[in-house]
């Protein structure tokens, strides 16, 4: 509940289309496609967010205070090691806009039944006020419940973090959040 450091760049754009849009307009697409000649697409354009949007939105709709900056706590550790995987991704030059490409095909091709949700502040909030109303409380019991997140906050909590270092008791975390949401 405490005040959370994101290790990203806070200006780094990322296009996010959502998966309902991509599915839908896929599916209409392929019964477009009967008894045409084959064609490909290759991209369609969802919405630019930075990472500082983003974050703030979700802190917003989750009740927090994140920010930007290398890990400190063992919490922050955890996301950190969530995000790990994409932090090629997260550099400012990964980040760059326009893409030297531009879409409209899918669009132009479907007409009246395109599909495309903007993925902006009110449906950042809509999906992490969800998540906090149906889905934190239950989470958040299942790893407070498991032993070795009990003992790291302890240690942590009596002060003894050099027998546990956070980066590994982060681990610990983020291995208890991954198996209460189904993934381990």
């Amino acid at each position: 509940g405490g005040p959370m450091r994101l290790d990203l760049s806070p200006a780094t754009m990322h296009n996010y289309l959502p998966i309902d849009d991509l599915v839908y307009n896929a599916i209409a697409l392929t019964e477009l496609a009967t008894g045409r000649a084959q064609f490909e697409v290759l991209i369609e354009e969802g919405t630019d967010n930075t990472n500082a949007e983003r974050v703030a939105w979700i802190a917003e709709g989750l009740g927090l205070e994140l920010s930007f900056g290398p890990p400190r706590t063992v919490a922050d550790h955890a996301v950190d090691l969530w995000v790990e995987v994409n932090k090629p991704f997260n550099r400012p030059e990964a980040g760059a806009r326009p893409f030297p490409f531009r879409s409209g095909k899918i669009a132009a091709m479907l007409g009246p039944a395109y599909r495309h949700h903007v993925l902006g502040r009110d449906i950042h909030l809509l999906l992490s006020r969800w998540y906090r109303d149906h889905r934190l409380t239950e989470i958040e019991g299942k790893v407070m419940g498991q032993g070795p997140v009990r003992a790291a906050r302890v240690a942590h909590g009596a002060g003894l973090p050099g027998r546990l270092p956070r980066r590994l008791a982060g681990g610990i975390v983020a291995k208890a959040v991954a198996r209460a949401h189904g993934l381990m």
